[in-house]
């Protein structure tokens, strides 16, 4: 399985991720190997279609997250599992609908954890419905 890291880069999150929920393939954009803004849209983009789920983590404290909004966007077109760890609140039930959504790190962490055992063969199967819908 491979997982997309969206989400902001001064706190750290993607270790404590990687650390806590073994296994996966993780594509962190941290590591780009470009400064260019052209190049490194251009290899987050090729990451998210080669990426099985998105764990995008908006925290509270990330003054914009206009980046990750974009990411989110793109992997739910591409029909990907989204999972936005919405810290800021700002998940309208939009987003509800097309992402399992988490309030903390840790809730995402689970979600994570749960979809790791259980790969779903569509991202909207009865098990992750109901073990993470609190709607």
């Amino acid at each position: 399985m491979k997982v997309y890291l969206a989400g902001g880069f001064s706190s750290g999150w993607q270790e404590t991720v990687m650390g806590l929920v073994p296994g996966p393939d993780y594509y962190d954009p941290r590591n780009n190997s470009t400064s260019d803004p052209r190049e490194y849209t251009a290899l987050d983009m090729k990451a998210i279609e080669e990426c099985d789920v998105v764990f995008a983590y908006l925290e509270k404290y990330n003054p914009v997250g206009y980046n990750l909004a974009f990411e989110v966007g793109y992997a739910i077109g591409l029909n990907k599992t989204v999972i936005l760890v919405d810290e800021k609140h700002y998940g309208t039930q939009m987003m509800r609908q097309v992402c399992i959504v988490g309030d903390n790190l840790d809730d995402g962490l689970n979600i994570l954890a749960f979809i790791v055992e259980h790969p779903p063969t569509d991202p909207w199967t009865q098990a992750v419905q109901e073990g993470f819908d609190d709607n």
